[in-house]
This record gives C-alpha cells, structure tokens and sequence, in this order.
C-alpha cells in the first residue's frame, strides 16, 4: 500500500513520461454535496481507476494532499468513498477552495498503467465545478515561492546573529491560499533556496543575451556590406 500511494505521490512527473498513457480526469456533482464524482475519460476507451490523490491547488513546497486512496479498480470514484482502499482519511472540502486531483489507472488498449490528473473547485454554495481555471493558477503559481526563496536567503545571508537568523526564521510570507515562513523554507527546502534566482535577474539575463544577439546580427550585416 505504502510503495502504491508513493507511486501516486509522483504521478506529475511519471505523467510528463510519454511512455505512459494519459487520460482527462473529470469532476462531477455526487450524491451528497461536497462529495464530487471523478471519472477517467479517454475517447471512447473505458478507464478503470485504481487510485486517487486529490490536493489542495497550491505549489509543490505547500502540497496539501486532502484524500488519499487506492483499490482494484472502479469505472467512477466518490470523494471518501470506500470503493478503495483509504491511504489518507478524507478532509471535508471547503466552499470556495479549488484542489487538484490525480489518478492512476487502466484502459484496454494498453498493457501499462495509465495516468490522469483534473481539477475542480468548490463555488460558495457548495456546488462542485470541473476544472480549476484562473484560481487554480493564481493558487499553483509558482514566483510567489521563488521571490520568498530568494528574499529568504537575502537575509540569512545578512544576518550576523543567532538572534537574527531567528527573526528571519519568523519572517511570514502569504502564498497561495495559506503561508510559509523563511524558517520552514530554509529547514525543508534549504538547497532549493540556494538554487533560485530572482525573477529580476533572470529578466536581465535574457535581455543581456536578446542584446548581445542583436549586436551580433548588426556586425554580421556590416561584414557583408562591406565585402567580407
């Protein structure tokens, strides 16, 4: 079970592997609200799942899987249902919040295990939408991270003090729907923190090279006017 939900925890990156088939992962209204339907839909092959991960829409460095499951297989998935195995007991889903949501699973022309991920928000009356939209992106988006990595570090690297590195530890940064702290950045992603660049200098740098390949151009058409 454990090495299964592993699996499941991984799906991004197994789903950027074309080796695997894909498939839509889509949201409907269940029995009761806050309790949405997700099925697999790939043309008109039948997809059996046979696990689901669903997690709140925020960047991977505030992951917040709500529920958590795996089984033998079922042509449609309730939210918490028992159909499959729970590896993670259901968290009740809020109005207005928007979540991700992955699965595995299998369809007949292919012998390998396929992958499908979705998404879909809860609107204030507790109506279920497929799909994620603009507040999904707002809520995944990753630079808001990247500004606290790089201003994090900004400051450690100021700090003369234990009594310093503590009140930039404290230091709280709002990002998606929640917050982190430069502590929590530097104790959990310290290497990831050296690692970002700002969004600023990466600016700088791309317009350092569009520059320097214009000059380049500019010189190329000076040589050929003048014969070389």
């Amino acid at each position: 079970m454990r090495r299964s939900l592993a699996v499941l925890a991984m799906m991004p990156l197994l789903m950027a592997n074309q080796c695997f088939p894909r498939f839509d992962l889509q949201t409907s209204p269940g029995p009761q609200p806050l309790q949405p339907v997700f099925t697999g839909v790939r043309g008109h092959e039948r997809v059996e799942l046979h696990g689901v991960t669903v997690a709140r829409c925020r960047p991977d460095e505030l992951r917040h899987v709500v529920w958590e499951a795996q089984g033998k297989g079922a042509d449609a998935v309730v939210y918490g249902s028992d159909k499959l195995a729970t590896g993670r007991p259901a968290e009740p889903l809020l109005p207005g919040g928007c979540y991700d949501v992955f699965a595995t699973g299998s369809i007949p022309s292919s012998p390998m295990s396929a992958f499908g991920s979705g998404g879909f928000r809860v609107l204030p009356d507790s109506t279920v939408v497929n799909g994620t939209g603009a507040q999904g992106r707002r809520l995944s988006a990753f630079r808001p991270v990247d500004r606290a990595y790089v201003n994090c570090r900004r400051a450690y690297r100021r700090a003369r003090s234990y009594d310093d590195t503590t009140r930039v530890d404290a230091r709280v940064w709002e990002v998606s729907d929640t917050t982190l702290t430069c502590g929590y950045l530097r104790t959990r992603f310290g290497e990831t923190m050296e690692r970002t660049e700002s969004t600023e200098r990466v600016l700088l740098d791309v317009a350092g090279a569009l520059a320097a390949i214009a000059a380049l151009s500019a010189f190329s058409t000076v040589l050929k006017r003048a014969g070389w």
